[in-house]
């Protein structure tokens, strides 16, 4: 893809414009006046690697950054910084904040409490010509939250104004931008979508009402939809092991996809909530369907936010009596 510049009235190609992209001679800087075909054809590999680019010509996708960022996952070499910059002996330039510590080729950042918290991000960013790159791995820090490491690659081109600085020194709006985007895809890709558009969900709560007078244990219906983040937080607790065994044990478990609160609404109509205030809304029923937690069936719209142990100390309440 070229990259282009805002001169004022027109975006001009700087790098890979049409015409260069087209000739079979190779692109590159010279003074006015040089034989640039005997330049070349006097050229020895190696002998001016920045000629062609910075990277002396090497084309990469945005696949190729982020492939080449999660390879050096576990390398210890790479990854461990060899320098870092102490403010109380100051021993390099900053670059107002840009740089904290870096390997061998790469940056290592910390998050902050604005940005990616508890996390530590290790890779490149890049910006030349109109355009802001950024190659990352995220090392999320587990104890602080269940999350895994996530690798995310970003390329933005035709800029015209370089960007307000962002919530962290390293980066700028617009690359926090594409990095929060890129981690809530990842977020959302990792987190189960167990909500099915295409179920008979009427059907489904009449079965699990039948297992339930048989075994014994409550119905608990989950109204959501996949799209909905709260949603897919709920379902991510309900597959905890605390919560896990306490549901599947205590509980006949039914995932009702209400979409955007514009399908299977029936269902809850049917157990006396005659209009869903949000997703998820849960409901929890004994055998015979008669609805336990009428003054809570909206509270869990928030579900993401709750934290595990609300959350086990709610359901174990409903299942005290379950057999």
């Amino acid at each position: 893809a070229g990259l282009y510049n805002w001169d004022g009235d027109v975006w001009s190609p700087v790098v890979d414009a049409p015409k260069a992209l087209a000739d079979d001679a190779p692109v590159f800087l010279a003074e006015e006046g040089l034989d640039r075909e005997a330049y070349l054809n006097g050229y020895g590999p190696g002998e001016n690697p920045t000629l062609f680019s910075p990277q002396g010509g090497l084309r990469a996708s945005v696949v190729d950054l982020a492939q080449l960022a999660h390879s050096i996952d576990g390398r210890e070499m790479q990854t461990e910084p060899v320098w870092r910059y102490d403010a109380d002996t100051p021993n390099g330039d900053t670059d107002e904040g840009y740089f904290a510590a870096f390997g061998l080729g790469v940056q290592t950042v910390e998050g902050n409490r604005r940005l990616l918290p508890d996390a530590r991000l290790i890779g490149h960013g890049g910006e030349a010509y109109g355009l802001y790159s950024g190659a990352w791995l995220i090392k999320r820090d587990r104890s602080a939250r269940d999350d895994e490491d996530v690798t995310i690659a970003f390329v933005a081109t035709g800029v015209s104004e370089s960007p307000a600085k962002g919530a962290h020194p390293t980066f700028n709006r617009l690359e926090e931008r594409l990095l929060r985007l890129g981690l809530r895809a990842a977020d959302a890709r990792a987190e189960p979508h167990p909500f099915d558009a295409q179920a008979d969900a009427m059907s489904d709560v009449d079965s699990a009402l039948l297992r339930a007078r048989k075994s014994g244990k409550r119905v608990l219906l989950a109204l959501g939809g996949n799209w909905c983040h709260d949603s897919r937080g709920l379902a991510k607790k309900f597959e905890t092991k605390p919560l896990k065994r306490l549901i599947d044990t205590h509980f006949e478990l039914v995932w009702v996809d209400v979409g955007y609160r514009d399908r299977n609404l029936d269902v809850a109509r049917r157990f006396g909530v005659e209009k869903l205030l949000g997703t998820p809304t849960v409901l929890v029923l004994s055998p015979e369907g008669r609805l336990l937690n009428e003054d809570t069936v909206f509270d869990w719209r928030t579900a993401d936010s709750r934290s595990l142990d609300d959350a086990v100390s709610y359901f174990s309440a409903f299942a005290a009596d379950s057999k």
